[in-house]
């Protein structure tokens, strides 16, 4: 089995925006930024880890939804993906060099996003992605029992005082 097919870490790079504007007591919030996923902090069960993966959010609101990542899987293939589309629960594209073919977010009045990936091989996944309170830690879980992955914002660094 090809290991970016159950792996969380490429359906979080989707719903990582979608899910924040609904997340702590449906007050907005926004995932415009940097994100770098914690492998350590992820689990993978026995599937194997992925070596790195970042993502950028550009837009986040029901209306568009954009982002871009770039992951390096166990092996040190780099794959990307890019996308941009409406978080209304239909199915929007997903490019770049990588196993999927759409995906589609849906907010969910708990704080919780679904997302729907459909594989370029025609399977899916579904995953629930949730903000920390902070608004720092993106938890994407695969809701058949997969791989769970923490990601974590990269703050900007501080300028140096002079």
């Amino acid at each position: 089995m090809n290991i970016f097919k159950r792996s969380t870490f490429v359906f979080i790079l989707l719903g990582l925006a979608s899910f924040a504007a609904a997340a702590q007591d449906n007050a907005p919030a926004s995932t415009v930024g940097h994100w770098r996923l914690n492998v350590e902090k992820s689990d993978y069960g026995t599937t194997a880890k992925p070596k790195s993966a970042r993502m950028t959010i550009t837009a986040d609101s029901t209306a568009s939804l954009k982002w871009r990542a770039i992951v390096t899987d166990a092996d040190g293939k780099r794959q990307t993906y890019y996308y941009s589309g409406a978080e209304d629960g239909q199915q929007h594209p997903v490019t770049g060099n990588n196993p999927w073919k759409s995906a589609a977010f849906t907010r969910g009045d708990s704080g919780v996003t679904s997302e729907s990936v459909v594989m370029k091989d025609g399977t899916t996944l579904n995953i629930d992605i949730s903000l920390s309170a902070d608004g720092n830690t993106m938890t994407a879980k695969d809701s058949s029992g997969g791989p769970t992955e923490v990601w974590e914002r990269v703050k900007a660094p501080r300028a140096k005082a002079q």
